[in-house]
Formats: C-alpha cells, sequence, structure tokens
C-alpha cells in the first residue's frame, strides 16, 4: 500500500468513527421527553410520577389544539437523572381520561419509552454534525476511489472499493434526506431517525428497486438470446441464475414485511433485526454489482494515450478455413483504427502483437491468422510480432510481453485489444502478471454484455472474498445490534 492511500484509508476511518460517534451522541444527549396527552376538560392534568429518583418533571405548556387532528393536548417535558424505569400516569384513567406512560432510562440520559405518543428530543445538532461527518466520509472515499483508479484501475481491490463507495453513499444519502424531511418538525424525535438509520437499508433498496428489476430482466432476456445464438453452457445462464435470485430475494422481502410471528416486543425486535440486515446485505452486494458493472462500462469505452510501443492483440477462435471470425477481426480492426489515430496525433507507428495459439479444432495459430490479416490491411512485416504459444488470455499477455521483452524494450508502452466487454477481465489478468498496460475494446452483440458484467462480478466476489466475508459480518453484527436494541 503506498503512502498517499495509507492516508487516505487512516483519514477514512477517523472520519467514519467521528460519524458513528456523532450518531450516538445525538442519541445519548439531551436526557429529555416530551410527552402528548389528549387533555378533553382543557384544564392542567394531573401528572403523577412513580420513581421522581428516575425522572421529573420539568415543564408543563397549557392546553393546545393539535393542527392536525384538531384534539386538545398538553406536552409534559421530564428530565432524566439516573438510569431506571418508573410509570408516568397522566389525568384521570379510572374516569377514563388518563394514560400512562412506561419510561426507561438507560445509560448516561439515554430515555426509551413505549413509544405511545411520547417524543425523545435528543440532539439536534449532533445529528446535523453526524451528517456532515458522513458527508466527508463519502467525500473521501470517493476521493479514494478516485486517486486507486488512476493508478490501479485494473485492480479487483479499486473495483471492490468502488462498489463499497456506492453503497456508502447511498446510505448516507437516503438516511440525509430522510433527517432533512424530519428535523424541521418540532416534534421530531432523535430516537426515531436512530431507528431510521437502521432500516436505511430497507429504503435504499427500495429507491433503487427500479433499476434492480430492471437489470434482472435484461440479464435473462440477454440470456435466452445468449443460449439460442451460442448453445446451452452453464456460464451462458449466469443472467437466468441471478434473475431467480432476485426474484427469491424479493419474494422474502415482501413475505417478512408485515410479518410480527407472535406479536411481542421481542419478536417484534427480531423481526426489526433481521429485515435490516437482510436488506443491508442485499443492498452491498447490490453496489458491488453495479460497481462492476460501472467499472466495466468505463473500461470499455476507455481510449488509451496515443504514445504506445506496442499494441497486444489477444486471440480468440478462427473458422475452420483459417480465416478470422468477426469477433477476432472486431478486435484487429480496433488495434488498427488505434494506431492510425496514434499517427494522426504525431505519435510513431505502434508493432502489433497478435497473440493465440492453435486450438483443438483450428488449423494454424490465431496469431498467424491475425498477422495474415494485418499484412492484407497494409502493416509490413516488420512492425507485427506474433505470440503463437498460448492458450489463454493470461498467456497471451504474459507470452508477448516476454517477446517484447527479447526485443529489448523493457520499458515499452504497451497497450491490449480485445472485445469490449473483456477489457475489463483482460487488464486484471494483465494487473496480476505485474504489467503497466491501457486497454481498448471492439464493439460485439448486445447478448455478450450482461453475461459478461456477471462473469466479473462472480470473479470479484471470488479474488476478494477475504475482504468481503468481514464487510459483511461487520454489517450484520452493527445493523442488526442497532435494530435490535433501538426498539
Amino acid at each position: 500500500m503506498r503512502a498517499n492511500e495509507k492516508k487516505l484509508y487512516g483519514l477514512f476511518l477517523l472520519f467514519s468513527v467521528l460519524g458513528i460517534v456523532s450518531l450516538m451522541l445525538a442519541f445519548q444527549m439531551g436526557g429529555t421527553l416530551t410527552l402528548y396527552a389528549t387533555q378533553w376538560t382543557g384544564e392542567l392534568p394531573e401528572v403523577v410520577v412513580e420513581d421522581p429518583s428516575v425522572i421529573s418533571i420539568t415543564r408543563m405548556t397549557p392546553v393546545t389544539v393539535e393542527p392536525m387532528s384538531g384534539r386538545p393536548v398538553v406536552e409534559i417535558e421530564l428530565q432524566s437523572h439516573h438510569s431506571g424505569r418508573t410509570w408516568v400516569h397522566i389525568g384521570n384513567e379510572e374516569a377514563g381520561q388518563g394514560q400512562s406512560h412506561l419510561i426507561v432510562v438507560r445509560g448516561i440520559h439515554n430515555m426509551i419509552f413505549d413509544r405511545s405518543g411520547a417524543r425523545f428530543k435528543g440532539s439536534r445538532w449532533m445529528v446535523l454534525l453526524g451528517l456532515a461527518v458522513l458527508g466527508m466520509v463519502c467525500f473521501g472515499l470517493w476521493k479514494w476511489v478516485i486517486h486507486r483508479s488512476r493508478h490501479r484501475f485494473f485492480s479487483a481491490r479499486t473495483i471492490l472499493l468502488f462498489g463499497m463507495t456506492i453503497f456508502v453513499t447511498g446510505m448516507s444519502l437516503i438516511f440525509a434526506f430522510a433527517c432533512l424531511l424530519i428535523l424541521p418538525n418540532p416534534r421530531s424525535d432523535v430516537l426515531g431517525m436512530w431507528d431510521l438509520f437502521s432500516q436505511s437499508g430497507y429504503y435504499f433498496l427500495m429507491c433503487t428497486a427500479p433499476a434492480l428489476i430492471a437489470l434482472a430482466l435484461t440479464v435473462a432476456l440477454s440470456n435466452l438470446a445468449l443460449v439460442r445464438h451460442e448453445g446451452m453452457r452453464l456460464r451462458n445462464l449466469l443472467g437466468i441464475v441471478l434473475f431467480l435470485l432476485i426474484v427469491a430475494g424479493w419474494m422474502f422481502i415482501l413475505w417478512n414485511d408485515d410479518r410480527f410471528f407472535t406479536g411481542s416486543l421481542t419478536d417484534y425486535k427480531i423481526h426489526s433485526a433481521v429485515t435490516s440486515v437482510y436488506t443491508t446485505c442485499f443492498v452491498f452486494l447490490e453496489s458491488l454489482l453495479f460497481g462492476t458493472i460501472l467499472a466495466a462500462l468505463i473500461a470499455a469505452v476507455h481510449e488509451p494515450r496515443p504514445d504506445k510501443d506496442y499494441v497486444i492483440i489477444c486471440g480468440c477462435q478462427i473458422s475452420k478455413d483459417g480465416k478470422l471470425l468477426p469477433l477476432l477481426r472486431g478486435r484487429v480492426d480496433r488495434a488498427l483504427a488505434f494506431a492510425a489515430q496514434q499517427e494522426r496525433s504525431g505519435g510513431k507507428p505502434p508493432v502489433f502483437v497478435p497473440a493465440g495459439g492453435q486450438g483443438a479444432n483450428e488449423c494454424r495459430t490465431e496469431a498467424g491468422a491475425m498477422a495474415e490479416y494485418l499484412q492484407e490491411k497494409g502493416i509490413p512485416a516488420e512492425r507485427i510480432l506474433e505470440e503463437g504459444q498460448s492458450v489463454s488470455t493470461f498467456e497471451n499477455l504474459v507470452n508477448a510481453r516476454r517477446l517484447i521483452e527479447q526485443r529489448g524494450d523493457k520499458e515499452a508502452r504497451i497497450a491490449f485489444s480485445t472485445t469490449n466487454y473483456h477489457v475489463l477481465r483482460t487488464g486484471i489478468l494483465a494487473a496480476d502478471a505485474g504489467m503497466e498496460v491501457e486497454g481498448m475494446g471492439s464493439s460485439t452483440k448486445w447478448y455478450f454484455w450482461p453475461n459478461a458484467f456477471l462473469r466479473e462480478f462472480v470473479g470479484l466476489l471470488a479474488a476478494e472474498w477475504r475482504l468481503l466475508i468481514p464487510s459483511l459480518l461487520a454489517l450484520i453484527l452493527f445493523f442488526g445490534v442497532l435494530a435490535f436494541t433501538t426498539i
């Protein structure tokens, strides 16, 4: 990890801790509780606190008419003193004109109540501070991702951080938007905002539902087209698998939405915790998927700098008579177009490195077929360096680099040409081989794209499982405990 990246990582951790502490202080500070009691007689009611050592009455406002309901109400403000619980009785319950509230005080001025008409005030300034720090965290994350992308875009870790940044930003925006709507209301309560924070994943999922459903339908339809054109293979069914998983996930959400088990408070807490954990983990993986798709799109449309010494052309299947099929011809044409553009911009003509061995059903090497095509397009033989031994994309890159170094060009500037949906994967393989390269992509049929995105996503999960598993466990623990204890 580079020095600048370590500094950004440290700042991110610092601001994350500050944000969580600010929100916790918003929940802990300002131990006042306001009860709103209906008072039909128009007079101030009698209020009895069973244990005055736990809380005491600090203020009682005259009877006013509530704007929304038109009912006469009285506001009773209570102040906490230490941990404990006590009942507060308002009015004459025997005459049917009273009510009771169980007030529980935990920690330092941490008031929990039965939510029957009470509002925990807390500290609104700390809520705003928490939102400001969350904004700084999001800004720092995007700055970190952009900085890393400039130096190591072709990296599974960079793509993972991209997806995590989308997740943190989305959760923060949902929470901030809801808080800014609630805070102006004088009867808003900080406890409700904390509860809202624990359920941010649910609201994030609802906001992104249209995009997720559209993606699920697109990948399912593309897989049907892919199977029709390319045959029934397991790798061609990833989109259908994803569609079924998304449908199953949404069915569970709908089934669990209003299910309260026995109806007890404990079961309600469990239901809240399960909903929070499930939806948060769901949108976390959803964000990683969207991050992978965006990264693949950025890689596909990227145009390398016109200063390249060599252009590696990654091979793929050729026809039975040794000619280029449309997919491979597109890769070669893309490399030719880049070379022409580089020369027009004042750069030198690059050397082409067609890479690809001879497959089991091929009459010649893929490199040889590409070299012949290049010569037909007017490229002289001295600008063609064939690599005809590789049988995979990784070997395309490694063997091509070995040939380039054998020519004495160990510091050569290299680009590679492949199909657009394959640029990200090829770039990651090049980075794994220790190569600093830029990629370019040729166009292809639309139905190849969604399945390629999913292959990249599965590859990302497999490559970064050591970071993903602790991240998911941390989300489960944090949001599970938060949702369970906030009720």
